[in-house]
């Protein structure tokens, strides 16, 4: 490793008067050492040389952080009272003999550059030091970490409302589980200040599910199977949730299965019902994220079975969505739209002054009444689509909310612009599109929700290809696509984007082999298809077969999507 080798560099001209000759020296450089063991050496060997001296000191604080040491952070810790062990040289250390410490070890390398009183390290080093610290001082751990967790939370103000200024509640989260103050940090830091509760702010309003599930997994003994013992069997369940939701949002959906399932069982096992019928629920729309439908069926059946039990009305009307969509990405049609009549139906009963279905919940209803292309559909969808970028509005719903409702209007404006009378696009309803489809994009990437980006992406580049006739724009969006999906495993989204490089080709390709290249995509999306049961794509697959043969295909029988 490159640190490796300059740590030992230096170590040979410093320590060694650049004799590498030493017996020393040929145990330190031993090209036979397993990997990974030179820089622990190197690292040991600098800490005996350095021995009970600010600089050794400055080095194992490095090890309470597992990024760069903001200045009143460290300041903290050379405060009275010292952490016995760890700051005693340190507390009433002179500036110039602090300063003369820091640039010796930023010369061996063993600290980087920093500014305005920030301290950082080499990761390498950062957990060596960590390790040789919990290790040999579990006391001092402790102690540094609990120095560092009662300055975070009393110097942040109670509930921030931006990215930044939640940052320090997350530091805290993690030092106060390695203070030993894990049930503390649950309720009062990652509960109360950061998730102001059932608001869910980090992640509804601002898309943190990086940094939260950084702070959730301090909560974890085991990543991400068995949480932290000491807390109540209640956070246990609704951590192991936690891990699961954020990790599918971002994208690590292998993952994010495990801990939702032991979840779903503790949940079931205590009549936690409520809570159960959540987790189903993300259950089903994980699976048919993952292109898993008949589990999706499976889990998403269950959801309703769990809410009806629970008496919860929003509930009961969610989970209903989620079984009409799954039934809708199976091609079940009939079945789809019943269930989506009935959720609507409860969402009157439950909510009188908003009676239709909105946020995610409104999206997969409209997602299957835009399936055909049809412009009487788009123009009820777009009235919908208003309503529900009202009420996410009004009600300051989270960015997803806003962003499936503009992507809702997009698509129906899409339509709109592909179905007009002279069969020439609507300048007005294609620049509705774009505008409403740059937004959900935009939003829906800042909401941080990976598994919903390409429903935005794909949109877009349906809308490069019938409205634009940009080549170039819709094999970016596509791409971005398959990168998603081929990294997160959505094999949904890997059929979709087959498909519409087939449709690309054959609307705007010149080439004379444009069947032949556009063959493959179609196998493929062919395969994906038998696999997932994914039948909802069956009309597009066989228009596209139709092209391949040779057969010419009408205008109103493709639809705006086939």
């Amino acid at each position: 490793h490159a640190l490796t080798q300059k740590l030992e560099g230096q170590y040979a001209v410093d320590v060694l008067d650049g004799d590498v000759g030493r017996p020393e020296a040929i145990e330190l450089l031993d090209p036979e050492a397993p990997e990974g063991q030179h820089a622990a050496k190197v690292l040991e060997a600098y800490d005996a040389w350095l021995g009970d001296t600010p600089e050794r000191a400055i080095v194992r604080l490095m090890g309470l952080f597992d990024r760069p040491a903001d200045g009143e952070c460290v300041a903290a810790l050379r405060k009275v009272p010292a952490i016995g062990g760890l700051t005693e040289v340190l507390v009433d250390l002179p500036e110039s003999r602090w300063k003369r410490a820091l640039t010796r070890l930023r010369r061996v390398g063993l600290l980087l550059g920093g500014a305005d009183g920030e301290l950082d390290a080499h990761p390498l080093v950062r957990t060596h030091a960590a390790a040789r610290l919990e290790e040999t001082m579990p006391e001092a751990w402790r102690a540094g970490h609990l120095r560092l967790y009662g300055h975070l939370t009393s110097s942040t103000e109670h509930q921030p409302d931006t990215a930044e200024g939640l940052l320090p509640l997350y530091q805290a989260v993690v030092h106060g589980c390695r203070a030993g103050r894990v049930q503390e940090a649950c309720d009062d830091v990652y509960w109360k200040r950061i998730n102001r509760g059932s608001e869910f702010y980090s992640t509804n309003k601002l898309g943190l599910f990086g940094s939260d599930l950084t702070a959730v997994t301090a909560f974890f003994e085991k990543p991400f199977t068995r949480p932290h013992g000491s807390l109540t069997a209640a956070d246990q369940a609704f951590l192991l949730n936690q891990a699961g939701f954020h990790l599918r949002a971002l994208g690590r959906l292998d993952e994010s299965e495990a801990p939702m399932r032991v979840t779903l069982e503790i949940n079931e096992e205590n009549e936690k019902w409520n809570n159960a019928a959540v987790v189903a629920g993300n259950l089903s729309e994980l699976n048919v994220t993952l292109g898993a439908l008949d589990q999706a069926l499976a889990d998403a059946e269950r959801s309703v079975e769990l809410a009806d039990r629970s008496g919860d009305a929003f509930m009961r009307m969610a989970n209903h969505t989620k079984l009409a969509d799954a039934h809708h990405q199976r091609g079940e049609v009939a079945a789809a739209l019943a269930l989506f009549e009935e959720a609507e139906a409860m969402q009157a009963e439950w909510q009188p002054s908003y009676p239709r279905l909105y946020s995610v919940q409104g999206y997969r209803y409209c997602d299957l009444l835009l399936a055909d292309g049809d412009a009487s559909s788009a123009r009820a969808v777009i009235e919908r689509a208003e309503y529900m970028l009202d009420c996410a509005t009004k009600n300051n719903m989270s960015l997803l909310s806003k962003s499936t409702a503009r992507l809702s209007r997009a698509r129906a404006w899409t339509i709109l612009a592909h179905r007009n009378d002279d069969d020439s696009p609507d300048p007005d309803a294609s620049r509705q599109a774009r505008t409403h489809l740059d937004h959900a994009v935009e939003g829906l990437h800042a909401a941080g929700y990976d598994w919903a980006l390409p429903f935005s992406l794909l949109a877009r580049a349906i809308f490069s290809r019938l409205i634009d006739r940009n080549v170039t724009a819709a094999k970016r969006d596509l791409q971005d696509v398959e990168d998603l999906a081929t990294r997160c495993g959505m094999r949904l989204f890997a059929c979709d984007a087959h498909l519409e490089r087939a449709r690309l080709l054959r609307d705007l390709s010149t080439a004379a082999d444009a069947r032949e290249q556009a063959r493959p995509h179609v196998d493929a999306a062919k395969k994906l298809i038998a696999e997932t049961g994914y039948h909802r794509r069956d009309r597009e697959l066989a228009n596209l077969e139709r092209w391949l043969s040779g057969e010419a295909i009408p205008k109103e029988v493709l639809g705006a999507w086939g």
